[in-house]
């Protein structure tokens, strides 16, 4: 983390895990456009952020996204490895 950056307060950082959870499971679920070619894509990942937090993505969190998915076995296109410790 940057030098003087706080971590969130405590609600905050929940409702984030909150979007990450609800992120993952649109990105993973049969029917999601991110399903049609087996691979989910930074593309895609940043789009699903942007439609469940009505924000633009930061690179923290389509690390979070990105990791949760590959911890899972999910095939990743795209994304940058170095930012999966992010």
């Amino acid at each position: 983390s940057d030098l003087g950056q706080r971590d969130p307060p405590p609600e905050i950082a929940e409702a984030r895990a909150q979007q990450v959870k609800e992120v993952v499971a649109k990105l993973t679920d049969p029917q999601s456009s991110a399903q049609i070619d087996g691979v989910v894509s930074q593309d895609e990942i940043e789009k699903f952020i942007t439609d469940v937090t009505k924000d633009e993505p930061t690179a923290q969190d389509i690390s979070r996204v990105a990791s949760r998915l590959a911890a899972g076995g999910w095939p990743l296109a795209g994304v940058d490895s170095t930012a999966l410790n992010a």
